[in-house]
């Protein structure tokens, strides 16, 4: 006779389609001293004690058990792409409690909804701010982040924020007074055209430190300064570099020495999404580098091409999440 005793039920589990949100689940969770283990596709980490979960829904467990099991976004389990997923979950998980979260806007059928966050490409903001303006479309909502507050020009009446924190590349933290005027100002002069410039001195010394042993002349030293790079992005502080440093040597920068064309396609993760955003920046500064620098960059249609495959891309990535 073997005796033994019965496993203990994990407390809860939660289920997100993107590896942000699960972070943050995590991230809050640990911080409030409430163990939590954070699974995706890029990471593991397992804290001590933790008898709470928080995973990209690809990566639930339907073997263990659960006190309260918490699928995000299950709107998503009509996606082509990742529905399986949300299928396997709501099917699959054993819990005493199933909780399923959805975007009600676009629950009943009466809105249809735009979406715009910082990263987007240009195009894509653009295109998604343009169907959201056009009386004549369905896109009557627009879900976004702060970067509605970037530069558009949008046709809202009312503004509703879900939270008051963003994630500033770091950790979460509440959104300041002038970002929250910035938003609201911009709301109610929503039919102007607005342009914000912002000169970072730090970015600027950062670009400086690069160019600064170059055999280059201070006017070209300054354009690659003034440029749209971001240093703290790895991928658009390479290809600038890189841009610089072939320059420097030989005069002319020719696209392909840095990138392949033909090699893009439709992400399938967070991280790969990241990435080919990065991508669509550094087309994007070879472009802006072209124009000013026109005998040296000659790529500039190729560029551009890429640039809107890019775009492309994004956007068939944002539909296939329900966007």
């Amino acid at each position: 006779m073997v005796s033994g005793c019965p496993t203990k039920k994990a407390k809860c589990v939660y289920c997100g389609p993107l590896r942000l949100l699960a972070w943050e689940v995590a991230k809050r969770l640990n911080k409030a001293n409430v163990p939590c283990d954070l699974i995706t596709g890029q990471e593991k980490e397992v804290v001590d004690g933790a008898r709470h979960k928080a995973v990209i829904v690809e990566m639930a467990d339907v073997s263990s058990n659960y006190e309260c099991a918490v699928i995000d976004e299950i709107q998503m389990i009509g996606c082509r792409s990742r529905g399986f997923s949300f299928t396997r979950a709501l099917l699959g998980i054993p819990a005493d409690e199933l909780h399923l979260c959805g975007k009600k806007i676009e629950d009943d059928g009466r809105h249809l909804c735009s979406v715009v966050y910082g990263s987007l490409p240009p195009e894509t903001r653009t295109r998604q701010a343009t169907m959201f303006n056009d009386e004549s479309s369905e896109f009557d909502v627009l879900v976004a982040s702060d970067a509605i507050g970037m530069g558009l020009n949008l046709n809202i009446s009312r503004i509703i924020f879900s939270e008051m924190e963003k994630f500033d590349g770091l950790e979460m933290q509440p959104l300041t007074v002038p970002e929250i005027k910035q938003i609201a100002e911009f709301v109610e002069n929503a039919k102007l055209s607005a342009k914000y410039f912002i000169a970072n001195c730090e970015e600027l010394l950062k670009i400086a430190a690069v160019l600064d042993e170059l055999p280059i002349s201070l006017h070209d030293k300054y354009l690659f300064c003034i440029s749209p790079a971001d240093m703290s992005d790895e991928i658009l502080s390479q290809g600038l570099t890189q841009f610089a440093q072939t320059y420097a040597k030989n005069r002319i920068v020719r696209l392909k020495e840095i990138f392949t064309p033909g090699t893009l396609k439709v992400p399938k993760t967070q991280a790969e999404l990241k990435e080919l955003e990065s991508i669509h920046k550094v087309l994007e500064l070879y472009v802006w580098l072209s124009f000013r620098l026109d005998d040296s960059f000659p790529d500039r249609d190729l560029a551009a091409s890429q640039k809107s495959i890019c775009g492309m891309l994004i956007e068939d990535f944002l539909e296939r999440l329900g966007f």
